[in-house]
């Protein structure tokens, strides 16, 4: 018996590497998933999924609605203050898509 479903692998994909300052990333955000060490991001590049590690200069983009068109740009890595190394990013979403950033949850906090 054939199946008429047309099935799509969800995970997998290419692991993508920042590691050249000035690197970019350019394609539509599909969202994260969990990974072995923490969250990772995955975004469709020419139809193929590219996975990274959303270290926390990344994590803006859990706000991001999935389907959005991003730039991902790696500036290198710099000295926090505190003398630790971390790796730096610039984040963009496409203006003309509309609200590409989802609203803050509400919070119950009454301050």
């Amino acid at each position: 018996m054939s199946s008429a479903k047309r099935w799509k692998q969800l995970g997998g994909g290419q692991f993508y590497k920042f590691d050249t300052p000035g690197q970019k990333l350019e394609g539509v955000w599909q969202g994260t998933q969990a990974g072995k060490f923490g969250e990772n991001g995955t975004v469709e590049v020419n139809g193929q999924p590219l996975m990274f590690s959303l270290n926390a200069a990344l994590k803006d983009l859990i706000r991001v609605k999935p389907g959005t068109s991003v730039l991902i740009e790696y500036r290198g890595k710099q000295t926090a203050k505190n003398g630790n190394e971390f790796k730096a990013f610039n984040v963009f979403v496409d203006a003309d898509e509309g609200t590409a950033i989802e609203d803050e949850p509400d919070s119950d906090v009454p301050f």
